[in-house]
């Protein structure tokens, strides 16, 4: 969710603005950042908490595919 100009919460926001129906995957290292703005995640939006297995991200992301 840290990007160097900016946030992924709020880069998410504009690029949805624009398209409604992008889904929307967050990775972070820093629960910090979900308590922040975990209270905002709507419909369309997972996050994935870092550190991760790759086979535990590939089938994150297998499930949301197959969920749109």
């Amino acid at each position: 969710m840290r990007m160097p100009d900016g946030s992924g919460w709020d880069l998410a926001q504009r690029l949805r603005g624009e398209r409604p129906e992008l889904r929307v995957l967050f990775i972070t290292g820093f629960s910090d950042e979900l308590l922040q703005y975990g209270k905002n995640l709507k419909e369309k939006v997972d996050y994935v908490l870092k550190p991760f297995l790759l086979a535990n991200f590939l089938d994150i992301v297998r499930q949301r595919l197959k969920s749109a």
